[in-house]
């Protein structure tokens, strides 16, 4: 539904703006996805998170801090085996 202009603002309108019924047809609603829809997308979305992203960061993050605490490379190696991988 349209809702139109007061009179007193749609004359003070240049005349390039367009008319109320206009501006209605340009705004499109999006509607709501359904419950399962939005489900299978969380889902989806905690899969790919779990697949290809949480293991290569946590590595870089494990091999960042063993360095930042001064480990040897074998020693971040072993460090981050034991605490990640392994699990």
């Amino acid at each position: 539904s349209v809702i139109p202009l007061p009179q007193w603002l749609e004359s003070r309108l240049p005349g390039w703006v367009p008319s109320p019924p206009a501006w209605a047809t340009i705004v499109q609603v999006e509607h709501l996805a359904s419950p399962s829809d939005r489900a299978r997308e969380v889902a989806v979305k905690v899969l790919f998170d779990n697949l290809f992203f949480q293991a290569p960061f946590l590595t870089c993050y494990f091999v960042v801090t063993g360095f930042l605490e001064g480990l040897s490379p074998a020693a971040v190696y072993h460090k981050t085996q034991t605490n990640f991988h392994a699990a």
